[in-house]
């Protein structure tokens, strides 16, 4: 989605490029037919439609890291939370057969930090 704003950025600022260059190019024909003011109003529409596309790509990005924060910061949470459940409640780890402690909960909260890169590398593809 980001991938299609970004597109439709470039291409919009590719074609208000392509106009000033064509303006000044043949400057000297404009000049002689007197048609400035309608090479600036084609100008400023282009880029009245460069704005619209540039707030549109700029709330969908900003919207996306959004959401990648917020799941960032949900995932900390969880894992803290249910850490704590399982050490308040003395609950054992199956693999060493003693109670939870501090670092059985670090290293699950490393390996959730671990996976969700891998979805944060993803997301902006989609």
């Amino acid at each position: 989605m980001v991938r299609r704003f970004t597109m439709q950025k470039l291409a919009v600022i590719k074609h208000l490029g392509g106009i000033a260059e064509e303006t000044l190019t043949a400057i000297k024909v404009v000049a002689g037919f007197g048609r400035e003011d309608l090479e600036v109003q084609k100008f400023a529409r282009w880029s009245r439609r460069t704005q619209k596309v540039a707030k549109k790509y700029t709330f969908m990005y900003s919207f996306m890291v959004g959401i990648m924060k917020f799941a960032i910061f949900l995932f900390y949470a969880y894992s803290f939370y249910v850490g704590s459940f399982f050490i308040y409640n003395g609950t054992n780890n199956s693999v060493t057969g003693a109670p939870y402690d501090q670092k059985d909960v670090l290293s699950v909260l490393i390996a959730l930090i671990t996976g969700f890169v891998g979805l944060i590398a993803a997301l902006p593809n989609i």
